[in-house]
């Protein structure tokens, strides 16, 4: 479920939910993320920022592939996938439904369902003794914030631009250059995406992210 710019629809339900009953378990709908849709330079993502909204949960057919951060997806570790929060934040996650509460690690970009913030894995489900019902009202806590170069094995690249034709890349990438920031070009399944670093330093990660959006993913 790793972003990418054309859509390449994915949909997901939760382990041993029947085709009947989809709908009313609220199980995690994933798709493909926008690459400008996570920028977590424009906001202070410290201890004692909050957000409140919806939760749902994912599982089976995730389980085992990669996440956005590149981090392979384990359906039984306390992780959760967020749309901005950086990955490697720590969030306390309170279900304001039943009053039961976790922690998880943020590894993965979602939830891609209109009106959700957050899906947790199966594991932070349970926690939060959410599984039937699929979804919950939550209130979402940093415990604590993340250095998104360390978080990653010390290697980051932000990725600014999918394009299909070689052409549409190399200009992307020229202005990456004139901005004053290293630029790469790969090919990756049909598309030629367009990178800034790789970066080391968390500050001159973040200094380019702030400049050109788009998002961080591991070299």
């Amino acid at each position: 479920m790793t972003s990418r710019a054309a859509s390449r629809a994915a949909s997901g339900w939760c382990a041993g939910a029947l085709a009947i009953g989809l709908a009313a378990q609220g199980c995690a709908v994933r798709s493909v993320a926008p690459a400008t849709l996570s920028n977590p330079g424009t906001v202070a993502f410290t201890a004692g920022w909050t957000q409140t909204g919806i939760a749902s949960w994912y599982g089976v057919p995730f389980h085992g592939r990669a996440t956005a951060s590149g981090e392979i997806y384990d359906m039984n570790a306390m992780t959760a996938a967020h749309n901005t929060l950086p990955f490697g934040t720590r969030i306390r996650v309170d279900n304001r439904d039943n009053g039961r509460s976790t922690e998880l690690t943020v590894n993965d970009r979602g939830p891609f369902v209109k009106g959700r913030i957050l899906d947790v894995s199966r594991a932070g489900a349970r926690a939060l003794d959410m599984i039937g019902p699929g979804t919950a009202q939550v209130r979402i806590s940093i415990v604590s914030a993340a250095n998104p170069v360390s978080a990653r094995g010390g290697c980051v690249v932000i990725q600014v631009g999918s394009y299909r034709e070689r052409a549409g890349a190399e200009r992307r990438k020229r202005e990456v250059e004139q901005a004053g920031f290293k630029a790469i070009v790969e090919r990756h399944d049909g598309f030629y995406r367009v990178g800034a670093g790789p970066f080391g330093d968390d500050a001159e990660m973040r200094r380019a992210l702030g400049a050109l959006g788009g998002f961080i993913r591991r070299c």
